[in-house]
């Protein structure tokens, strides 16, 4: 059994920084306030410090003697950075007053030891209590298996020992690095950490690293970003809604993703364009409807989602005078700006089932219904309708054609929401649970046909290949104002006609791939390829996308293919998971977290990040590229 993952723990640091007779450390102050920041967003909880710089033998005693006599917090991280030494005779850390040799006078393991020593017995007691001790000085691989052999007469449990600087001559600072590193890695969709998935990555980030855990038990650990915000998007678009959420105010980001966290996020900010009647329409039928449903639909690459999603910002006052005053969208007029606070709550559908379907809806409505062993109920529905039918409400559905029994969920649960007298829907969603991308669009329309009954409005969205070209446009010539994209002006209008005026069957999510392309090699602007790339479709441009991955990644493939032969709502990276997977793809040759961290870049819009039980899951962002390493691989 896991240690509940919300426990709050210790965060103990002692970093000696001067010394009597050896070389100050001016970094380890600073450095070991930043590791305990760091860790504050796994739950720490950061101990009072001394408040004297000069940390002699006896302070430090004193500092020990606190920690593991601590009561409030049970769990702790106990973290030394300073100077130590190690050789024939020992291992031991140097405290400010400490003489040479320091395995003479120094800390000695001995006493190290009787303090965890103290701090089991005090821990034995609570089942769920654990510690980590982290040294990070010269010598500390040595200091800690003493440690542990001095400890194992009273078989500690629950206890990891972490040496970071193995038996380096000096203290380097890499453990900070390491574990913003570590810490970066993660999405905002990540609630869970697992302690032992967080020491193999820094085994991995670290070349002289010794850990040494004691009876473990699977401690998870609670991640608290400094961003709080589930996002379910292809992995460019993740990054442009996080840089742009960073620079708002907490109580913006507070007020809004409440409503907006469950809604896929499409196309943001500045790069959305276009679509005017159809925004018209939308803001006109949410003013002047009094229930039923308004279904947004269209070819898979249309841009429903994008649209929507914009939709759903610019409905909150807050967010639209945010998105305004960054000069991310030009002011709307009044007729493209939709009622404020229209929606009560906006819900993606993708992979959830009936029952799912509906407890998202009633979670995010603020409804409870019967606590029953059962999967789905149509009790579930009734009790649903019957606690809607006393309000008003205005809901944004999107990505119907991705939920599982997509026609029974539109039949059995949105349509009779959409029949309340007071109930209003907007969906989103393809005609057919059968349409794909680059494939002829079906002669059937069951998802339009199972939503058909009570009052209801179809608004189709078709190709809009000047919206397409003026995208294309704006993308480029942001790329262009960062400098990452060395392309002239006259290159951006090129582009930009090219792929707006080849084929009638282009649209925005093909515009998107092909831009990434060309940003992702520049030369191909210079290239008869680009010709042939424009004149394909979405499967081409992806076919294009792995081989220009493997000829530069031997693991881009293997961690491919794992995320199209996912389940569920994707592959979490933690714990290695994705990692493992991808190896047995591999021939067994190892995958390391760095050739997830360069695939999640350069392939960042054909990979969709997701959350799933407290973690971050990946997939392959579209049904069609699952299709081909299916098929072809």
């Amino acid at each position: 059994m896991a240690v509940p993952a919300e426990t709050p723990f210790d965060v103990t640091a002692i970093a000696v920084r001067k010394y009597e007779q050896f070389t100050e450390l001016d970094g380890v102050g600073k450095d070991a306030a930043a590791i305990v920041e760091l860790l504050c967003q796994l739950g720490g909880v950061a101990s009072a410090q001394p408040a004297s710089e000069t940390r002699d033998k006896a302070s430090v005693e004193r500092q020990l003697n606190e920690w593991w006599g601590r009561r409030e917090r049970p769990s702790s991280i106990l973290l030394w950075l300073g100077h130590g030494q190690a050789n024939a005779a020992g291992a031991a850390l140097a405290c400010y007053d400490t003489r040479n040799p320091i395995t003479v006078n120094g800390l000695l393991s001995q006493t190290m030891a009787a303090h965890l020593k103290y701090d089991w017995n005090r821990r034995e007691a609570t089942d769920d209590a654990w510690a980590v001790v982290i040294v990070e000085a010269c010598g500390s691989g040595i200091f800690i298996n003493q440690v542990a052999s001095e400890v194992m007469s009273t078989m500690p449990r629950r206890l990891w020992l972490i040496g970071v600087s193995g038996t380096a001559a000096s203290y380097v600072g890499r453990l900070r690095t390491a574990l913003e590193t570590a810490i970066g890695r993660l999405t905002t969709n990540q609630e869970i950490v697992p302690l032992s998935g967080l020491v193999e990555e820094l085994d991995q980030l670290l070349v002289d690293f010794e850990f040494l855990p004691h009876n473990p038990r699977r401690v998870e650990l609670r991640y608290r970003p400094p961003l709080q915000a589930a996002i379910c998007a292809p992995l460019d678009i993740y990054a442009q809604l996080v840089e742009f959420l960073a620079t708002t105010p907490a109580d913006e980001r507070n007020h809004f993703f409440p409503k907006a966290q469950a809604a896929e996020q499409g196309e943001f900010g500045s790069f959305f364009v276009g679509r005017r009647d159809e925004r018209t329409a939308i803001c006109a039928w949410l003013q002047s409807a009094e229930h039923g449903m308004l279904v947004v639909t269209g070819r898979p690459g249309s841009g429903k989602s994008s649209m929507l999603g914009n939709l759903l910002l610019r409905s909150n006052p807050r967010w639209r005078a945010v998105l305004d005053h960054a000069h991310l969208t030009e002011p709307d007029p009044e007729p493209l700006t939709p009622p404020d606070d229209i929606f009560d709550a906006a819900v993606h559908l993708a992979l959830l089932d009936t029952g799912q379907v509906v407890r998202r809806l009633a979670e995010s409505l603020g409804e409870s219904l019967p606590d029953h062993d059962q999967g789905w109920s149509e009790s579930d529905v009734d009790a649903l309708v019957e606690r809607l039918a006393r309000r008003r409400f205005t809901v944004l559905v999107d990505g119907l054609d991705e939920a599982i029994d997509a026609v029974a969920v539109a039949s059995t649960v949105l349509r009779r929401l959409a029949e309340l007298p007071n109930g209003r829907l907007v969906i989103g969603t393809r005609p057919s649970s059968e349409d794909a991308v680059d494939e002829a669009p079906k002669p059937v329309t069951d998802l339009l046909d199972a939503l058909a009954g009570p009052p209801s409005t179809i608004l189709e969205l078709r190709r809009d290949p000047d919206a397409i070209g003026h995208y294309m446009r704006r993308r480029l010539a942001a790329a262009q104002a960062t400098s990452r994209f060395p392309v002239s002006d006259a290159d951006i209008e090129r582009l930009s006609s090219l792929v707006r005026n080849l084929g009638a069957d282009k649209d925005f999510l093909f515009a998107r791939l092909v831009v990434h392309e060309v940003m992702a090699r520049p030369t191909l602007l210079r290239e008869a390829a680009l010709v042939d790339l424009i004149a394909g479709d979405h499967r081409s441009v992806f076919r294009a996308a792995v081989n220009r991955l493997a000829s530069s990644m031997p693991a881009a493939v293997p961690l491919l293919t794992a995320l199209a032969l996912a389940r569920g709502r994707g592959m979490p990276r933690s714990e290695r998971i994705w990692a493992t997977a991808a190896r047995g793809l591999n021939g067994g040759e190892p995958i390391l977290d760095a050739d997830i961290d360069r695939l999640l870049e350069r392939a960042a819009p054909y990979i969709l990040v997701d959350a799933e039980s407290g973690f971050a899951v990946y997939r392959l962002a579209h049904q069609t590229y699952k299709t081909i390493f299916s098929s072809e691989r």
